[in-house]
Protein backbone atom coordinates (compact mmCIF):
# COMPACT_ATOMS: atom_id res chain seq x y z
CA UNK A 1 0.00 0.00 0.00
CA UNK A 2 1.48 3.48 -1.06
CA UNK A 3 1.47 6.32 1.53
CA UNK A 4 -1.30 8.29 -0.11
CA UNK A 5 -3.94 5.49 0.46
CA UNK A 6 -3.12 4.82 3.94
CA UNK A 7 -4.96 8.41 5.35
CA UNK A 8 -8.14 6.63 3.37
CA UNK A 9 -7.69 3.43 4.42
CA UNK A 10 -7.40 4.37 7.92
CA UNK A 11 -10.19 6.58 7.72
CA UNK A 12 -12.23 3.77 6.52
CA UNK A 13 -10.90 1.57 8.96
CA UNK A 14 -11.92 4.15 12.09
CA UNK A 15 -15.54 4.79 10.51
CA UNK A 16 -16.09 0.76 10.53
CA UNK A 17 -15.29 0.30 14.19
CA UNK A 18 -17.50 3.72 14.64
CA UNK A 19 -20.63 1.89 13.06
CA UNK A 20 -19.42 -1.29 14.68
CA UNK A 21 -19.77 0.20 18.37
CA UNK A 22 -23.23 2.01 17.23
CA UNK A 23 -24.43 -1.66 16.68
CA UNK A 24 -22.97 -2.84 19.81
CA UNK A 25 -24.82 0.02 21.83
CA UNK A 26 -27.98 -0.22 19.92
CA UNK A 27 -28.07 -4.33 20.90
CA UNK A 28 -27.34 -3.91 24.16
CA UNK A 29 -29.46 -1.00 25.00
CA UNK A 30 -32.15 -3.37 23.25
CA UNK A 31 -30.95 -6.64 25.31
CA UNK A 32 -30.52 -4.87 28.54
CA UNK A 33 -27.07 -6.33 28.66
CA UNK A 34 -24.11 -4.65 29.48
CA UNK A 35 -21.04 -2.90 27.39
CA UNK A 36 -17.85 -4.37 28.03
CA UNK A 37 -14.79 -1.93 27.67
CA UNK A 38 -11.07 -1.31 28.54
CA UNK A 39 -10.17 1.99 30.15
CA UNK A 40 -6.92 3.02 31.92
CA UNK A 41 -5.54 -0.46 31.61
CA UNK A 42 -8.49 -2.45 32.94
CA UNK A 43 -11.53 -4.37 31.45
CA UNK A 44 -14.67 -2.56 32.55
CA UNK A 45 -18.41 -3.13 32.61
CA UNK A 46 -21.23 -0.50 31.74
CA UNK A 47 -24.62 -1.13 32.81
CA UNK A 48 -26.68 -0.58 29.64
CA UNK A 49 -28.98 1.86 31.79
CA UNK A 50 -25.43 4.18 31.72
CA UNK A 51 -24.64 3.55 28.35
CA UNK A 52 -26.00 7.33 27.17
CA UNK A 53 -23.99 9.17 29.84
CA UNK A 54 -20.92 7.26 29.25
CA UNK A 55 -21.25 7.87 25.86
CA UNK A 56 -21.77 11.38 26.14
CA UNK A 57 -18.87 12.00 28.94
CA UNK A 58 -16.51 10.13 26.65
CA UNK A 59 -15.88 7.64 29.62
CA UNK A 60 -15.19 4.81 26.52
CA UNK A 61 -12.47 6.28 24.64
CA UNK A 62 -9.07 5.38 24.96
CA UNK A 63 -6.43 7.81 24.42
CA UNK A 64 -4.89 7.35 21.08
CA UNK A 65 -1.32 7.13 20.70
CA UNK A 66 0.34 10.20 19.01
CA UNK A 67 2.43 9.98 16.15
Amino acid sequence: MNETSEPAFTAQIEAAFRQAAREVLRVAKQTGTPVIIWENGQVREIPCDQLDEAILTNKTAEPRPSG
